[in-house]
């Protein structure tokens, strides 16, 4: 996860993707990232996982 000021230039040449678009944006905006084709370490891919199956019931998804 990582807040937006260091995430935005990355967001804005499109080498990664923003998962989530809510109505109105939180003041403390994180981002999980992780290397592309490498093995992420079991804890991250436990928390993305969990990130994903808890974004299913926000809204705007």
């Amino acid at each position: 996860m990582l807040p937006r000021y260091i995430a935005a230039p990355a967001l804005d040449a499109g080498d990664v993707v923003q998962l989530h678009r809510p109505e109105v944006a939180p003041l403390n905006t994180l981002y999980l990232a992780t290397r592309r084709g490498a093995p992420a370490h079991p804890a991250v891919t436990v928390l993305r996982d969990r990130l994903q199956d808890a974004a299913r019931t926000w809204d705007g998804l």
